[in-house]
C-alpha cells in the first residue's frame, strides 16, 4: 500500500522480503517510475520511500529499490 500510494511510481514488478530476525526485515523492490523524472528525483523518491517504509514498519531495517521498466514477461 505504501509504495503504490507514493508519486512518481508507476509499477510494482515485485517485492521480495526477507526477516532476518522477528525484529529485522529486508525489502527488496523492483519498482518502474514515471519516465519524465530525472536520476535525482528517483533517488528523492526513492529515499522517501524508505523513511516512510521504515517509520510504518519498524522492523523494516534494510530497503533496496531496483528502478526497472514495467514489462508483461
Amino acid at each position: 500500500r505504501i509504495i503504490g500510494e507514493t508519486t512518481g511510481i508507476t509499477g510494482v514488478n515485485g517485492i521480495i522480503t526477507l526477516h532476518m530476525r522477528p525484529d529485522e526485515v529486508m525489502v527488496n523492490a523492483s519498482l518502474d517510475f514515471e519516465d519524465k523524472l530525472s536520476a535525482h528525483m528517483v533517488e528523492q523518491i526513492t529515499a522517501k520511500l524508505t523513511q516512510k517504509l521504515q517509520h510504518h514498519v519498524p522492523s523494516v531495517k534494510r530497503v533496496f529499490i531496483e528502478a526497472k521498466a514495467w514489462t508483461d514477461a
